[in-house]
């Protein structure tokens, strides 16, 4: 009776037993691995103070929900405010097994409101054997077992759901013949997506086939973790990059054409053409993230080196862009059909001409190809199909096997520069060649 009473006495009565009867659980999320964070102390729930809340504590309700790994944590009631006790404030290294193993600080003197209440999401989905957090072989989580997926059925569709849920943008590739190496475990069931739901998990699943699957399927993905905005189609604009599910831009201080050769390459957009540090797409909103400084050869923008933020820091009128050599959009105007007319190209949102100092047959076999107009018959410079207007673009000097203008060498402009008397035409093998005489690869005619 003497022990007994012993062990019930202070301190043990508020210290060893609710830690017995302590649970965690998320409310108001997408499904049971995401939510505000609300933990049970002798039968009460109440919510954590946000106040310190961060990743290392998220990670710790993941792990204890059996819901993977964390993805974010918020401090600010984003799965909304609770009711009732505010616990206090956790300060966890992350590598705890409970969230109550965490050191607890005392409520700050303000003390928090539920305005701050702790949430977490948790992924039961990862990518493993790739390069970084966003791309790799599928892996599913479930009571606690982590397994593949079959990858008989493994497409775009899915791999969008799973770029999503991971907070890593888009989706770039779907691969089901285990691109990143053979798993081990349990194959999870054959997922068809949409590519509109929020987890993987909310997507039809057929049961494996009469043959079932092997580890040579596993599923894997490539999600693109970097994005171009306002420009001109998905390979040139503002670069925006995605942290934690927040899309933010890059620094521009020293941002170069190395920078934006990793990003088109990583974009799957051909070769860099031009970087911008001054916000030429226009700026963005939300995080700067920091000044990065690549070499160029880099598989990914997060690869680079990455200063800190200038001493005056960067604004979003200094937000970094691109163009890749796969962005630009090219038209042949002023002729009778979109085969034949004077050269036009769509850079930075803005269509200009082309000056014709190095221009020749070869310059125009690339114009032909890209636009689909069969082969070129005819160069022209002089404003043969009459003058255009705004910007004139740098020489292009091609050899005639590229597959667009913009991988074509730029020339400098002489110390004359061209004006639109000088600017280029095309006539390509696909419509109207009775309109015109070509002699020495120039073209002669009434439009």
């Amino acid at each position: 009776m003497f022990m007994l009473e012993k062990f019930l006495s202070e301190p043990f009565r508020y210290f060893v037993i609710p830690l017995v009867s302590s649970v965690v659980r998320v409310v108001n999320g997408n499904g049971p691995c995401s939510g505000r964070v609300e933990v049970s102390h002798s039968g009460e729930w109440g919510t954590v103070c946000g106040e310190h809340w961060n990743l290392a504590n998220a990670e710790v309700v993941c792990k204890q929900l059996r819901c993977g790994t964390a993805v974010s944590a918020s401090g600010n009631a984003c799965f909304k405010e609770g009711r009732g006790t505010i616990w206090r404030d956790y300060k966890c290294k992350g590598t705890e097994s409970s969230i109550i193993s965490c050191a607890a600080g005392k409520l700050s003197s303000r003390s928090c409101s539920h305005s701050e209440d702790g949430g977490v999401v948790c992924s039961i989905v990862r990518v493993v054997n790739g390069n970084g957090p966003c791309s790799g072989r599928v892996e599913i989580i479930h009571s606690g077992e982590w397994g593949t997926v079959c990858g008989e059925h493994w497409n775009l569709a899915n791999a969008e759901v799973v770029c999503k849920q991971l907070r890593c943008g888009t989706a770039v590739s779907a691969s089901g013949n285990a691109c990143f190496g053979g798993g081990n475990g349990t194959i999870w069931r054959d997922y068809k997506c949409k590519g509109n739901e929020s987890s993987i998990t909310s997507c039809a699943a057929g049961k494996l086939s009469s043959r079932s699957c092997s580890h040579s399927e596993d599923g894997g993905v490539v999600c693109s973790i970097v994005r171009v905005v306002n420009g001109n189609g998905p390979c040139s604009g503002r670069v925006e990059i995605i942290h934690s599910g927040e899309w933010g831009t890059v620094c521009g201080e020293h941002w170069n054409l190395a920078n934006a050769e990793v990003v088109c390459k990583q974009l799957r957009c051909g070769t860099a053409v031009s970087a911008s540090g001054n916000a030429c797409f226009g700026g963005g909103n939300g995080t700067i993230w920091r000044d990065y400084k690549c070499k160029g050869n880099e598989s990914s923008i997060t690869s680079c080196a990455a200063g800190k933020l200038s001493s005056r820091s960067c604004s979003h009128s200094e937000d970094g862009g691109v163009v890749c050599s796969n962005s630009a959009l090219i038209r042949l105007a002023g002729g009778p059909d979109r085969c034949a007319g004077r050269l036009e190209v769509n850079l930075y949102g803005k269509w200009g001409t082309v000056c014709d100092d190095y221009w020749h047959l070869e310059n125009a076999e690339v114009v032909c190809r890209q636009l689909d107009c069969g082969s070129a018959v005819g160069a022209s410079a002089e404003a043969c199909f009459k003058q255009g207007r705004g910007p004139i673009w740098r020489d292009y000097n091609c050899q005639g096997s590229e597959k667009f203008i913009t991988n074509c060498t730029i020339e400098r402009h002489g110390a004359r520069i061209c004006d639109h008397s000088e600017d280029v035409g095309v006539v390509c093998s696909g419509k109207y060649l009775s309109h015109y005489t070509i002699t020495d690869n120039n073209i002669h005619g009434t439009l």
